[in-house]
């Protein structure tokens, strides 16, 4: 009786807020504004994705693709010329997007323009973060310990950590094989608002928004010093591992530790993601609306730096 009780409570509560609503205007431009997403930073080839950025009311009556555009990305003053248009799926990049194929490097100041169809003209720019200092690793079997020190630049950005194992296979008929396997971040799911609301960390896949599966990775809103040094830690979990008879085949196991480096841009952007995936009671007035974040010029979307250093291989006895 008193469980029922409970839940009685519980649905009165949730249709007495569902009924305090008060209708007011919302006065929203009329979809002229372009969306804008690049991420430079230390791979090989990076993405840039454009399109048009349509009001709530009109998503099932417009495209969100552009019939032509122009893009200009400019690197310490100097115009890069290796920008290029995906008019099909190219390797690790989608169709309908531009990459350059260059890896940027830490320090360089990075700007975009774009236009596309009527829209206002874009800009944005950004910084590729440093990663200074001596950086330190441990790593047992289930925990990931970063120290860094030195780093006098480290306000102004966030760190974050990720994990990969790579097993070598020797086959009884003497063949060698290799697997990379990205390492999952362990945490209690927070379901209300979003994992960054009750912690100081968010876990997120990234690839720079390539084609293909991205590393796991955990970064910090807020970079803790220990005896002047930033402390980063992590319990993390195996994936669905291939597994080897033993009799079959030997394995071996070798680890490494990726330190990156993050504008607080960034981090701002994906934490605002995070709040609107994770915060479903908002879609029955359960919860207050989150807003997203850009720092795109007249238009919509991010342009955001990024950096990172990996360790040498780590065996675990």
């Amino acid at each position: 009786m008193k469980r029922i009780n409970s839940i009685l409570g519980c649905i009165i509560i949730a249709l007495a807020l569902q009924s305090c609503e008060k209708t007011f205007p919302l006065e929203v431009a009329d979809g002229q504004m372009a969306h804008l997403t690049c991420l430079p930073g230390a791979m090989d080839t990076t993405i840039i994705r454009l399109s048009r950025a349509i009001p709530i009311g009109d998503r099932k009556t417009r495209s969100a693709s552009v019939e032509t555009a122009n893009l200009r990305m400019v690197i310490d003053g100097s115009e890069v010329k290796s920008l290029q248009y995906a008019d099909s799926t190219l390797g690790c990049v989608p169709k309908g997007c531009w990459f350059v194929t260059r890896r940027f490097s830490q320090d360089e100041h990075v700007e975009i323009y774009a236009t596309a169809d009527e829209l206002p003209s874009v800009y944005a720019e950004t910084v590729i973060p440093k990663i200074s200092g001596d950086i330190s690793y441990a790593l047992t079997h289930d925990v990931i310990e970063v120290g860094i020190t030195g780093d006098n630049e480290a306000e102004q950005c966030s760190y974050g950590i990720s994990l990969t194992c790579t097993t070598t296979v020797n086959h009884s008929d003497g063949t060698l094989t290799t697997k990379s396997y990205n390492m999952i971040p362990f945490k209690q799911e927070s379901l209300l608002f979003g994992s960054n609301i009750s912690n100081d960390f968010l876990d997120f896949q990234f690839n720079g928004w390539v084609v293909g599966q991205g590393r796991y990775i955990r970064v910090w809103s807020t970079n803790k010093k220990d005896s002047g040094a930033i402390q980063l830690s992590m319990r993390y979990r195996l994936p669905i591992m291939d597994y080897y008879n033993p009799e079959e085949a030997t394995v071996s196991y070798s680890y490494k530790i990726m330190v990156y480096k993050f504008t607080r841009d960034f981090l701002r952007y994906v934490t605002a993601l995070d709040n609107q995936d994770m915060n479903f009671l908002a879609e029955y007035g359960l919860a207050p609306g989150v807003f997203t974040y850009g720092n795109v010029s007249k238009g919509t979307g991010i342009f955001a730096g990024w950096n990172y250093v990996e360790s040498d291989s780590i065996n675990i006895d």
